[in-house]
């Protein structure tokens, strides 16, 4: 950890840093290979230091005008855009910089923000029920076997915890991947330019999302009823394309 706070120091030796603090903040990131210079930078943001917000103003917000030009070039709508994103980055009791957890470079994570806050300023009413309860509210309940649609009403608050839960086991990026494409309509081809991967990745990472919150929302469905393998085989499956129709709204926030 030395070693890690030094780097830190020496990336930026301008911006205090309150080393038991920041500390306790590295732990809860779970990220293999920690990029501790960002994680400082954003740590340092999230807390209102005035250098380190000139910092991340200088070398990240300034990079982000080509993402948000895919959206619409106007200088106005990027200007626009990139005071939303200050806004619901920087500030507030605890500003949302300080969720950054390092699972990737900072100017990708800012890429996805800037380009997921310039499509919400694009379709503004799209965004405004679409929370997880409303979602959850609005998943089908009708099918072909009257008695199943029944089990399916009976378990419905169940089901919205078990996916709650399977939603948690996913990483940032993987939530955000997720938004971009079911709920932002992007092209594998423009999450990858965001987050400097290709396509093939970016459908890996899908793949594996969607491998996630099945497993887990099966499994915890297994938990909380008194069914049996049948039935719960059953149930899901009926279950499963509603899950995955519901899944961008789920997501969006």
């Amino acid at each position: 950890m030395h070693a890690l706070l030094a780097r830190a120091r020496a990336a930026f030796p301008t911006i205090a840093m309150d080393e038991p603090a920041f500390t306790t903040w590295l732990s809860t990131r779970t990220s293999e290979e920690m990029p501790i210079e960002e994680l400082f930078l954003a740590w340092a943001c999230s807390r209102g230091d005035a250098i380190a917000l000139q910092h991340l103003e200088a070398q990240y917000f300034s990079r982000l005008n080509v993402a948000i030009g895919r959206v619409d070039k106007a200088p106005e709508f990027v200007d626009d855009v990139l005071q939303q994103l200050r806004e619901k980055l920087l500030v507030g009791a605890t500003p949302r910089i300080g969720t950054y957890e390092g699972a990737g470079p900072l100017i990708s994570w800012l890429r996805a923000a800037a380009v997921r806050t310039a499509l919400n300023a694009k379709r503004p009413q799209a965004r405004e029920s679409a929370n997880e309860d409303d979602a959850l509210e609005n998943i089908p309940l009708s099918g072909p076997d009257p008695e199943l649609a029944l089990v399916r009403t009976q378990h419905r608050a169940v089901f919205s915890e078990a996916f709650k839960v399977a939603l948690s086991a996913l990483s940032a990026r993987e939530r955000n991947v997720l938004r971009l494409q079911g709920l932002d309509g992007l092209s594998l081809e423009a999450i990858g330019e965001v987050y400097g991967v290709n396509k093939s990745t970016v459908s890996r990472w899908l793949a594996r999302v969607h491998e996630v919150l099945l497993a887990r929302t099966r499994g915890e469905l297994g938990l909380r009823l008194t069914l049996d393998s049948a039935q719960l085989d059953s149930l899901f499956r009926a279950m499963r394309s509603s899950m995955e129709l519901s899944v961008a709204r789920l997501l969006d926030g």
